[in-house]
């Protein structure tokens, strides 16, 4: 019985002890990790997952005919791992074989990175080892790069084994540079945007956010996790907006050009196509320690909301017009070109005035006291009659752009505190007011457009892959801003400025434009005009003045060298816009002068080429019915005929003449010649015939003319 209790006994001590024991295991395991082991476990706690936004890439911006305005592209942020346990034995000098793979990654290193030699990247690379850090690489890689990078030695075996690090990030690039910056806008550090096209379209831009469970690598890098939670982003829309880049150029540098001439402070040009409102171009240049750039939006802006000078007087000649008060033969004394208003004098450019002349002479010779007579005559006792007209036709009212910034015009009312007797006949050539370039462009746009006037518009369309999802049509603003009998009177105006007034440096038998000049004195604060040098000169008109197609407005403030009148500093920019549009656009040509119209001279060659460049500039072909890749064409009417040309290659010489030189090289190399080339344009001779035998070496030359 003793013995038994004695073996009860010694398994409960066997069992306590075993329990003691276990407890110690325990306690000295919970020892070990909080303080033996504690920094390594600290790391580990560090490792962080999270759902973690991914952004949609960004749509584009492109202008009319496709060409990228804006656009984003991704970048890599590149580092490599050093605490991956797998690269120890590259950095154990143990083996050699290993080791000398972390000279070779130094050297590729120093290729794709050459600001640091070989030796400097190796030294860094067994710095990092040892201290258990990431290498950043400090660059911004694209992914061909990236794609080099994952070849080089050691980081080639993958993320986990050979400790490459990537991360994705995207910026926003701009191909043409500053063309039409301010009106494309800018984005922030977020891809958000800003100003202009970027900031009104930013929602439609941006797409929608994508998530993504991802794993925490150091401060700036996450590592992707595939999770079923994850979301995939949707990419945003493009916008194709109504701006051509060639327009462009051409309105950027006519305006740079003058404004370097002249030393202006800013200036601005707008292009508009006159029955859609659709914007071509629209240039803001600014002088900014010397150099011009695209620095504030004047054409729409606040700040480019002035007072617009005696490019107003359009519209008030055109209101007593259309009350019957006036016709264009009628004749009003301009004196000797001053006029005292309730002790303010106004005065003509023309020293010693034009005498009585007729209402068209008062308009092209820009005759302030003329305008200004015409409108106190009629209007001095309905003040408020000729505001209202000004109001009817939308010049008090913002256009309503879908981009941010638009100035608010500014035109008095008889019942505001600041009108006085003296604001009629101002207001009448265009003082006392204020109005943007762009809204002033509007409205002559509509006497272009026979009295419609339609709303500017920056955007075309939004696309998905090419495919339009969204078209912006045209939107009418006012289907009448006077009568048609009015209308054609004012265009009478208009052109007579070109043909006999202040703007006859611009006539041009080729290009008819029709326009009016602007020189309006710039105000000092407090002080007025009375000691003001400053001035602002404009122009604005369309063009072809028979049948437009495209209004422009020119605004240059503060000429500082040579003249400061309109017609030669806004003038001469208006007309170099137009001179090199009409140039590149075939469309104007068979308008302006369709009786006359001839097709343009084709070289013979190869077909398909030959057809892709007339179809581009819309000529008539008629092609011939064998078929023939070569062929030779004639201008019969207005139309190019095509006729076939024989070209065999069977050991004689082809008959190249009429071909441009790439087309008969090609053919003549293919015959087995050598072929040197005298002269430019078509082939006119050839120094072997047609027909005569090749022989292995044998050269022929060819004489272009």
């Amino acid at each position: 019985m003793a013995g038994d209790n004695n073996k009860v006994i010694y398994r409960v001590f066997a069992v306590y002890v075993f329990v003691i024991l276990f407890a110690l295991v325990i306690i000295g395991r919970i020892l070990q990790l909080q303080i033996l082991e504690k920094d390594q476990w600290k790391k580990a706690n560090m490792v962080t997952y999270a759902l973690r936004e991914i952004p949609a890439t960004r749509g584009d911006i492109c202008d009319a005919t496709g060409k990228i305005l804006s656009t984003s592209v991704t970048w890599y942020e590149i580092a490599i791992d050093m605490r991956v346990k797998t690269l120890e034995p590259y950095f154990n000098h143990k083996s050699d074989s290993l080791s000398r793979k972390v000279d070779s990654l130094a050297v590729c290193l120093h290729k794709i990175l050459p600001d640091k030699s070989t030796l400097d990247y190796k030294k860094e690379l067994y710095s990092k080892f040892n201290r258990k850090e990431q290498m950043f690489l400090k660059k911004e890689f694209s992914y061909a790069e990236l794609k080099q990078v994952m070849k080089f030695p050691i980081l080639r075996t993958g993320q986990n084994k050979g400790g490459l690090v990537y991360n994705a990030h995207t910026k926003r690039i701009f191909p043409f540079n500053s063309l039409a910056s301010r009106t494309i806008g800018k984005t922030d550090d977020n891809g958000n945007g800003l100003l202009g096209l970027e900031g009104a379209y930013n929602t439609i831009l941006k797409g929608e956010e994508g998530m993504c469970l991802m794993q925490k690598l150091s401060k700036d890098i996450w590592m992707p996790v595939n999770s079923p939670d994850d979301i995939e982003p949707k990419n945003g829309l493009d916008v194709e907006t109504t701006i051509d880049i060639n327009f462009q150029d051409i309105a950027n540098s006519a305006l740079q050009k003058q404004l370097e001439k002249h030393k202006a402070h800013h200036g601005t040009a707008v292009v508009m196509e006159v029955a859609s409102g659709e914007i071509r171009a629209i240039a803001n240049l600014t002088d900014t320690m010397g150099k011009y750039q695209e620095y504030y939006n004047y054409a729409f802006g606040n700040e480019g909301c002035t007072e617009p000078g005696s490019t107003f007087k359009l519209a008030s000649l055109m209101i007593a017009l259309e009350d019957g008060y006036i016709d264009l033969n009628d004749t009003f004394n301009t004196r000797d070109g001053t006029i005292n208003y309730y002790g303010k004098e106004m005065k003509d450019s023309h020293e010693g005035g034009y005498g009585k002349i007729s209402v068209q002479k008062i308009f092209e010779n820009s005759s302030n006291v003329g305008v200004s007579s015409i409108i106190k005559r009629f209007y001095e006792d309905k003040q408020q009659k000729f505001v209202d007209h000004l109001y009817a036709m939308n010049l008090n009212t913002r256009l309503g752009l879908d981009l941010k910034g638009e100035g608010t015009p500014y035109i008095k009312s008889p019942t505001d505190k600041s009108w006085s007797r003296i604001t009629l006949p101002w207001m009448s050539i265009g003082y006392e007011l204020r109005i943007t370039p762009l809204q002033l462009l509007t409205f002559y746009n509509s006497v272009a457009n026979n009295g419609i006037m339609v709303k500017p518009r920056f955007v075309k369309c939004l696309k998905n892959k090419g495919t339009i999802v969204k078209k912006f049509d045209t939107e009418v603003i006012n289907p009448n801003i006077c009568s048609k009998e009015t209308l054609g009177k004012v265009k009478k105006l208009l052109e007579g400025v070109v043909q006999n007034g202040t703007a006859k440096n611009l006539k041009d038998n080729n290009l008819k434009i029709a326009g009016k000049t602007g020189t309006a004195k710039i105000a000092l604060g407090s002080t007025g005009y009375e000691n003001s040098k400053k001035y602002q000169s404009s122009f604005v008109g369309y063009f072809p003045a028979d049948n437009p197609k495209y209004s422009c407005i020119v605004v240059v403030n503060d000429p500082t060298m040579g003249v400061y009148y309109g017609a030669i500093i806004a003038g001469e920019v208006f007309k170099e816009i137009a001179d090199r549009i009409y140039a590149c656009s075939f469309d104007l040509y068979k308008e302006a002068d369709s009786s006359a119209y001839t097709p343009p001279l084709a070289k013979s060659g190869y077909k398909w080429d030959i057809d892709n460049v007339l179809k581009s500039l819309s000529v008539v072909t008629k092609p011939e019915s064998s078929g023939s890749n070569w062929i030779a064409t004639n201008a019969s009417g207005r139309v190019i005929e095509y006729k076939k040309q024989n070209i065999r290659i069977d050991g004689s010489v082809p008959n190249v003449k009429g071909m441009g030189a790439r087309d008969a090289i090609y053919i003549l190399e293919n015959a087995g010649l050598e072929v040197q080339v005298s002269g430019r344009g078509e082939v006119k001779n050839q120094s072997l015939p047609e027909g005569t035998r090749i022989r292995k070496g044998d050269r022929i030359k060819l004489f272009l003319g």
